[in-house]
């Protein structure tokens, strides 16, 4: 699952990548773009423990974060440092994925 600020940046970045639609070429303004991001990563651990998975074995959920504005560090200091309380649903672990301008980075969700 990929966590987004909001819900029109992901459907512009879908539509263009199916060739339906250019990326907007306009500046936005996010305000408090961690906490949006946190949150982002948040709705969607929260939506994803709620659906009912057949499998066997360890199940994982993986959260790719696409906001750049956010920055590795201040994601592991503000949210992946303290507990989140969020329902795990049927994962065995929440992981989070981010690259941003010190590479790629992966953390666990607790």
């Amino acid at each position: 699952m990929t966590a987004f600020y909001d819900e029109g940046g992901a459907k512009e970045l879908f539509e263009a990548a199916r060739g339906k639609a250019q990326p907007k070429q306009t500046e936005t303004w996010i305000v408090e773009p961690d906490v949006k991001g946190n949150d982002a990563i948040d709705q969607c651990i929260i939506a994803k423990s709620k659906k009912k998975y057949t499998y066997t074995g360890k199940l994982f959920l993986v959260v790719d974060i696409r906001a750049p504005l956010m920055e590795w560090e201040d994601l592991e200091r503000d949210y992946l440092a303290h507990p989140r309380g969020l329902p795990k649903g049927p994962f065995d672990e929440i992981w989070v994925l981010m690259g941003d301008i010190d590479g790629d980075h992966i953390g666990q969700v607790t």
